[in-house]
C-alpha cells in the first residue's frame, strides 16, 4: 500500500501503541504487522444504533466470560472503537488468526454450537406479552388469506391465456404445491398461537445478525472462534437461525440431511422452547418470498424474463427444502416422544424433557424483555 494510503491507518494505531512495519490490504480489514505481533485492523461505517448493539455485544460477551469470539483490544485511552475525522470511519483492532483448514461440514457443525453458546450466555427473560402474541396471529391469518387470494388470481389469469410465459408456466407448474404449503403455515401458526397461551416467559439474546461459516476462524490448536458482530441485534435467538437456515437453504443443491444435523447440534447446545421452535417453522415455510416475486412480475416490466424465472424457481427450490427440513424435524420429535412413552409403559424409567424438542439442551431463566 502506498504511504499516502496508509496515513489514517498509521493515525488509528499509534492509538493503540503500536508502530507498523507493515500492512497487507484485504478489503475492510488490513493485515498489520508490528514487533508486538499480527493484527487484524477492521474498517467500519456504523449509524448510531449499529455502534451501541455492537458495544453492548462485545461487552456482554465479554462479562459473560464468553472467550470463543475473536477479542477486541483496547485502545489507549480504553475504547474498542476509534475514529478517523478524515474518513469518517471507525476501526476496531483485532489479533490476526491464521484460518487453519477444516472441512465445511465442520465449520457448519461448530457455527451452530457457537451460536448455540452465544444465545444461552446472553439470554434474559421477562413477562411474556400475549396481547401481542394475539395481535402477530391474527395479523398473520389476514396476510396467508392474502397470499392465496393472490395466488388464485394470478393463476385464473395465467390460465386464460392460450400461451404462457416461462415465468407463469413455473408457476402454474407449483401451484398446487404452493397452495399446500400455505395449509401447512397455517396450521404451523395455530400450532404456535396454542403454545403461546400456556407460556408465562419470553426470552431473548444476543443474536451474531449474519452467521456464515465464513465468519469462524480457527487457530493453530483447532479451536474455532467467531468474528464479524456488525450486525447484531437482541432478539429471540430464532432469527439468527432463521436467517441462517433460509440462506442456506436457497443455494443449490439444498442440502437438508446436513440442515437436520445442524439443527441438531444446535439443539444441544441451547434448547428452544415449543413456541420458539413453531414460530422458526413458521417463518422458514411461509412463501412471503414468492408472493413478492410474483407481484415484481406483474408490476415491474423492466425485469427480464429470465432473471425472473430464476428467481421463482430459486424461491421454490427454497420452499420445498425448508418444508423437507421442518418436516423432518418434526418427525424426529414425534419419533423420540414415542420412544420415551414406550420406554415408561415398559418400566424402562426414560426421563421425558420439558419441551416436545427432541434434540434436548438445558433451559437458562434470567432476567428479561420481550422482542420479537
Amino acid at each position: 500500500m502506498k504511504q499516502q494510503t496508509l496515513e489514517p491507518y498509521f493515525r488509528i494505531l499509534t492509538k493503540y501503541r503500536l508502530e507498523p512495519d507493515f500492512i497487507e490490504d484485504y478489503g475492510k480489514i488490513k493485515k498489520v504487522y508490528t514487533k508486538q505481533g499480527i493484527f487484524a485492523l477492521k474498517e467500519v461505517r456504523y449509524s448510531e444504533e449499529q455502534r451501541n448493539r455492537f458495544m453492548q455485544a462485545v461487552n456482554r460477551l465479554h462479562d459473560k466470560g464468553y472467550r470463543h469470539v475473536v477479542p477486541i483490544y483496547l485502545s489507549s485511552d480504553g475504547r474498542h472503537l476509534q475514529s478517523d475525522n478524515s474518513s469518517g470511519c471507525e476501526f476496531y483492532l483485532m489479533p490476526w488468526i491464521d484460518n487453519g483448514q477444516v472441512r465445511a461440514d465442520q465449520r457448519f457443525v461448530d457455527l451452530m454450537r457457537e451460536a448455540a453458546r452465544i444465545h444461552k450466555v446472553t439470554e434474559v427473560t421477562g413477562k411474556a406479552n400475549h396481547s401481542y402474541f394475539q395481535h402477530f396471529y391474527e395479523k398473520s391469518i389476514a396476510n396467508i388469506d392474502k397470499r392465496k387470494l393472490d395466488y388464485e388470481r394470478f393463476i385464473e389469469k395465467s390460465e386464460q391465456k392460450i400461451y404462457m410465459s416461462p415465468f407463469e408456466l413455473l408457476y402454474c407448474t407449483h401451484f398446487v404445491q404452493l397452495m399446500r404449503m400455505e395449509d401447512f403455515v397455517l396450521n404451523t401458526l395455530v400450532d404456535w398461537y396454542e403454545a403461546t397461551k400456556e407460556k408465562n416467559k419470553d426470552r431473548i439474546s444476543i443474536c451474531h445478525g449474519n452467521l456464515s461459516p465464513n465468519h469462524l476462524l480457527y487457530d493453530e490448536r483447532g479451536y474455532s472462534y467467531l468474528f464479524n458482530f456488525d450486525r447484531t441485534f437482541r432478539a429471540s435467538p430464532i432469527y439468527d437461525l432463521l436467517d441462517f437456515f433460509r440462506k442456506a437453504l436457497y443455494r443449490y443443491p439444498q442440502k437438508v440431511a446436513e440442515a437436520v444435523g445442524w439443527y441438531k447440534e444446535y439443539s444441544q447446545n441451547h434448547q428452544l422452547t415449543d413456541d420458539e421452535r413453531l414460530l422458526l417453522f413458521y417463518y422458514l415455510t411461509q412463501t412471503d418470498n414468492i408472493h413478492r416475486i410474483i407481484h415484481q412480475y406483474q408490476t415491474d416490466p423492466s425485469i427480464s424474463e429470465k432473471t425472473i424465472v430464476v428467481k421463482l424457481q430459486r424461491s421454490i427450490w427454497q420452499m420445498q427444502a425448508a418444508h423437507t427440513l421442518v418436516t423432518q424435524i418434526n418427525e424426529g420429535i414425534q419419533q423420540e416422544k414415542n420412544e420415551a412413552l414406550f420406554a415408561e409403559d415398559n418400566g424402562g424409567g426414560g426421563e421425558s424433557s420439558e419441551s416436545s424438542d427432541s434434540f434436548v439442551g438445558s433451559e437458562n431463566n434470567g432476567e428479561t424483555e420481550n422482542n420479537y
